[in-house]
């Protein structure tokens, strides 16, 4: 039972629940040689050793919160191309890090969204390089780069079902404060529910795992202000309403889930999973 990030956990198999507008093509900065300034001096770290600089860092792509919508709502590969074109716009120059990690973060996270995680080894790598740049550098941006770091590789960790070392990022991500909390508490309610399964998805093995993942979900659906992260907790909490044999709270959240849902627009493909839930109880819908 392995779920994914772009559909709520059903069938037991449960996935991810997941998902830019080719955007801003990067300033180049000239490239002839300056006297030092002021702004350009290197700091001194405590230890004495000076510090890299690096140039300010231009905002992240203005289409990004679309593709990420484009996403969740179920249309990863769509997501996957926006996303690319978006990272190669954005070209290799040195104000670009901060940009290039979070476009590649939702990058890694639509591979897995559409169950090839492997596609996005490499772009781990390479953000865990420009992370570190800016890190190095003391830039403003580290913070937000690194909890979309922890997001992304716990999103790549779950795809790959590493559930235990998925939640730890996870949980990093999702104690962060982000514009993107609520859905790190979704993903690593999903984790925390998957490592309750045997290795090979099949055998309950930790049952104790269910009621973990219960108050994170609650969690997501308090913290969420997307109705569609919304409806992703509640589709989580009324599954796991059915796993306990609840089917009046599983009727309750389904409804919940299907309203927000039908409220951001969402696909019928993210409207599935709550209206089996409703058919499978026989829930009254009005």
């Amino acid at each position: 039972m392995n779920i994914t990030p772009m559909s709520a956990p059903r069938h037991l198999c449960i996935a991810l629940s997941l998902t830019l507008l080719p955007g801003l093509a990067a300033c180049k900065k000239s490239r002839e040689t300056t006297a030092p300034t002021e702004e350009t001096t290197p700091a001194v770290t405590s230890s004495g050793a000076m510090r890299p600089t690096l140039p300010d860092q231009v905002a992240a792509p203005s289409g990004l919160d679309a593709a990420i919508m484009v996403l969740l709502g179920g249309d990863a590969q769509r997501a996957v191309d926006q996303l690319n074109q978006m990272r190669v716009a954005l070209g290799e120059d040195d104000e670009t890090l901060a940009a290039r990690v979070a476009v590649s973060s939702w990058e890694v996270i639509a591979h897995c969204a559409l169950l090839l995680p492997e596609n996005g080894d490499d772009l781990i790598a390479e953000m865990q390089s420009w992370h570190a740049r800016l890190e190095r550098a003391g830039a403003a941006e580290t913070g937000s780069s690194g909890w979309m770091m922890a997001l992304a590789t716990g999103v790549h960790l779950k795809a790959l079902g590493d559930f235990e070392a998925s939640s730890d990022h996870l949980r990093t991500a999702a104690s962060a404060d982000n514009p993107w909390r609520a859905l790190a508490e979704v993903w690593l309610a999903e984790a925390t529910l998957n490592a309750a399964y045997d290795d090979n998805n099949e055998k309950l093995e930790h049952p104790e795992k269910i009621d973990e993942a219960k108050p994170i979900y609650a969690r997501a659906n308090t913290h969420a202000s997307r109705d569609l992260v919304r409806g992703m907790a509640l589709e989580g909490l009324a599954l796991i309403a059915e796993m306990k044999r609840a089917p009046d709270e599983a009727c309750e959240f389904a409804r919940e889930a299907k309203s927000a849902y039908e409220a951001a627009g969402a696909s019928e493909y993210r409207l599935e999973s709550p209206n089996i839930t409703l058919e499978k109880n026989r829930c009254d819908e009005s």
